[in-house]
């Protein structure tokens, strides 16, 4: 009997003997575990009182192709070792005998199966349980199948987890200097991480949907047969990861925020809280609790064997930059919202006025660097980026601080640019009846501002209608004569 998992330090003496496995390689066995305390603990897949015909189905299964073939069609791997049957007889066994073992539940899964040790899946950190496994490695074939389901679970998180971490040193050599660009007179720049803090649960949705997006890129999911599988698998695991989180969650990370000046130690501390929401998810997930939470989101995860199209392919070496984009997307507003100068950002739109050459109506309201620097032409209609200017006398509209190509060209700051700023926001104004305003639903599938959605949640990462919500001025010359008449 192996040793037990992660050499957890026990109180509980669990002695039983151990059966041996007809047509496996595990042997009776009285030997004592060299760990202490003993504790030795029953097969429970030999034990279980099964009928005639699950004994006949998934313990009776072998590691033949048609089960170990990564080439092949995952849910026809899962059914040939009846891998429903064999999940759902360890989760009874768990539910009958999971608090009596003193194992937690995915290293409960894995003694079931007579699996690897060390199978902590509820910790983010954990190597073996992001650890893929050959067929030889667990007495039964849908043991096999079932725990590197979890451990593709585990892997696509923690690799979320790392990139987080190489986002937040990468922006803490960027975050003073962004703050002079886009908040350049604020006194207590660590208002900006205040301002966004509650719409982190919001950035960790959309980071994690890229996660699933990157993860899925690879197998081409978009020309296979197995889209459909792939698309229905990345949004229930959205929907998993947002029922987990909550406001309270963030209630640490507030208090923390609360005690700051700095940008950089609130750069750490919202970090703090989007790292604690993925590590949090992923203890939630395999707590074993039967609920929407965890078993129930497991088995979603997990049916037809949709999680073995990720086994051995998870990469996430694109992670880091996405979360940097997503965060510096919530930032940029932030930081126009907490300026000392009390700015009014605002995208006016001219309809059908795309054009090469400057406008010469609208140059009669702002300067020529502001009009440039600030234009966007998306679906035919003009927009500029720019700020309402109170000062009596002035031009009505001036460049917001950062508003620009220039700052905003694609290279710096996440890669966020102009283009992403109008299009969120104006298709967020199009979704309201044509009126600021806009929120953005909790797990949006809208990729346009005429409401039609596409085929995963966020599809369209920062360019959601409704993750921007500068707000719109349709009229110009209105807009101009509102700031002239006070």
């Amino acid at each position: 009997m192996r040793s037990i998992l992660l050499g957890t330090s026990l109180s509980l003496v669990y002695a039983v003997s151990v059966a041996a496995v007809p047509g496996s390689s595990a042997k009776a066995s009285s030997a004592v575990p060299s760990a202490t305390p003993v504790f030795k603990v029953q097969n429970l897949a030999v034990a279980a009182d099964t009928t005639a015909s699950s004994a006949s189905s998934w313990k009776e299964a072998q590691c033949t192709t048609d089960i170990t073939d990564a080439t092949l069609d995952p849910t026809a791997r899962w059914e040939a070792a009846k891998a429903d049957d064999a999940l759902n007889e360890a989760l009874n066994a768990w539910s009958t005998s999971g608090a009596a073992s003193g194992l937690g539940f995915p290293e409960f899964i894995s003694n079931y199966f007579t699996g690897p040790d060390n199978w902590n899946c509820g910790d983010i950190g954990n190597t073996p349980c992001s650890t893929v496994m050959t067929c030889n490695q667990a007495d039964y074939p849908a043991g096999y199948l079932i725990m590197n389901s979890f451990s593709s679970i585990h892997q696509l998180h923690q690799q979320t987890y790392d990139a987080l971490g190489d986002a937040l040193n990468t922006m803490q050599n960027d975050i003073g200097h962004f703050a002079s660009v886009f908040a350049p007179q604020a006194e207590d720049n660590s208002e900006i991480f205040k301002y966004i803090i509650d719409a982190v649960v919001l950035v960790a949705s959309i980071g994690s949907s890229f996660a699933w997006n990157i993860a899925f890129k690879g197998l081409a999911m978009a020309t296979s047969k197995w889209f459909s599988m792939g698309k229905d698998v990345t949004n229930a695991a959205l929907i998993s990861f947002s029922t987990a989180m909550g406001k309270d969650s963030m209630q640490s990370a507030k208090d923390a925020l609360g005690t700051q000046n700095g940008i950089s130690s609130a750069l750490g501390t919202y970090f703090s809280a989007w790292t604690g929401l993925e590590s949090g998810y992923i203890t939630s997930l395999f707590a074993g609790a039967s609920d929407e939470v965890s078993i129930d989101a497991l088995k979603t995860l997990t049916a037809n064997g949709s999680m073995l199209l990720l086994s051995p392919k998870v990469d996430l070496s694109g992670m880091t930059a996405q979360a940097e984009k997503i965060l510096y997307g919530q930032l940029i507003p932030a930081a126009w919202a907490i300026s000392p100068e009390t700015l009014y950002p605002r995208i006016l739109r001219k309809a059908g006025a795309c054009s090469t050459s400057i406008d010469g109506d609208v140059l009669s309201y702002m300067s020529k660097d502001t009009l440039v620097g600030g234009y966007v032409c998306y679906n035919n209609d003009a927009f500029y980026v720019v700020n309402i200017n109170t000062s009596p006398g002035m031009e009505p509209f001036e460049a917001l601080p950062g508003g620009n190509h220039q700052t905003l060209n694609g290279n710096d700051w996440g890669g966020v640019i102009l283009e992403d700023i109008v299009q969120s926001s104006y298709q967020a104004y199009q979704l309201n009846g044509n009126a600021n305003g806009y929120e953005i639903p909790a797990l949006s599938k809208i990729i346009d501002g005429s409401g039609t959605e596409g085929d995963l949640v966020f599809e369209n990462g920062i360019r959601t209608p409704g993750f921007f919500t500068l707000p719109i001025c349709d009229d110009i010359e209105a807009a101009s004569n509102t700031v002239e008449g006070g």
